[in-house]
């Protein structure tokens, strides 16, 4: 970690700056604590980059969700880790809390060594996310990630997909690509730069987004079965509004070969644009036989399909 980290802690109530204060004694001489309310945090921040911010948030206080959300709208404060200290706020208010960017959230009454364990996780967040920022500035500069929207470029695509393949292959994880487009019978068509913005906000910051042509984009998820991407495919559509879409192919990484995945999911997604909001699996044998047919499914055929597998299993272990 930094020689020096400074930890802010955003409350209306002095008391419990001081409590938390007091417990924060264990963490080294050379790290710096302090202290604001959420009111007079907006100019605390105006420039000055702290290494965590700790947020009291008590009775759904939209206050300290606003500011959630304006810091990370900032690119200074983006990958600012929050822990967020709970106080009688309801489900719905801490999933949007973590919807808008917190790393963590903390129960009260604070326990001491959790509290501390935690801030000291979100401190070691914070040298990765510099780590991950500072590496993806040097491939910007290379032109491997566009500088204007963070994915990977068209030119290094295949590079890219072969390196996530190998990987997930090497410590044997699942995971799926999508090859998507935005649908073009919406009346609202969305241009490649928004439409890219609207799949980023829809994957987890260890997924990738990639530029494969003009208007089509493959999405690697990591450690994902065809359920997890379905949902994120639903979640695009959510997001891009009832007067555009998208249309996708999606295919789970097994022992294919690569030649085989790429055309598999083309095929898929030539599929899939014969129909508004359609998602099609694309699945084949890969064997080194005679190349069969590429057998192309819905979704939702493959959803029932699976669900009939678990109520078969059901039935045999009763």
């Amino acid at each position: 970690m930094a020689d020096i980290n400074t930890v802010v802690i955003v409350s209306d109530r002095q008391e419990l700056v001081n409590q938390i204060s007091q417990k924060l004694v264990l963490l080294r001489n050379l790290d710096r604590i302090k202290s604001c309310s959420v009111e007079e945090a907006h100019n605390m921040f105006d420039g000055f980059n702290p290494n965590v911010l700790i947020l009291h948030c008590d009775n759904n206080n939209v206050h300290a969700i606003n500011l959630i959300k304006k810091l990370k709208k900032q690119e200074t404060y983006k990958n600012l880790p929050i822990l967020l200290i709970n106080e009688n706020c309801s489900r719905e208010v801490v999933v949007e809390a973590f919807d808008s960017g917190i790393s963590d959230v903390l129960f009260m009454p604070i326990i001491d060594y959790e509290l501390l364990i935690r801030v000291i996780w979100c401190l070691q967040k914070n040298e990765l996310n510099l780590n991950i920022e500072s590496r993806m500035n040097f491939l910007t500069n290379l032109g491997v990630v566009q500088s204007e929207t963070g994915v990977y470029t068209q030119k290094y695509c295949d590079d890219f997909l072969k390196n996530e393949i190998a990987q997930s292959k090497k410590y044997s994880q699942r995971a799926c690509i999508l090859l998507i487009s935005p649908d073009k019978k919406y009346p609202n068509y969305r241009n490649p730069k928004d439409f890219i913005t609207v799949l980023k906000q829809s994957i987890r910051m260890n997924d990738s987004v990639v530029i494969k042509d003009v208007d089509q984009f493959y999405i690697y998820l990591q450690k994902t079965k065809l359920n997890g991407a379905y949902s994120v495919f639903e979640r695009i559509n959510n997001k891009l509004g009832i007067d555009c879409g998208a249309n996708a192919g999606v295919v789970e990484v097994q022992d294919q070969k690569f030649e085989d995945i790429v055309t598999a999911l083309s095929d898929a997604l030539e599929k899939a644009c014969e129909n508004t909001n359609s998602l099609i699996v694309a699945s084949d044998f890969y064997s080194n036989a005679p190349k069969p047919k590429i057998s192309l499914e819905s979704g939702l055929k493959a959803i029932d399909r699976e669900i009939e597998k678990i109520e078969n299993l059901k039935t045999i272990e009763n």
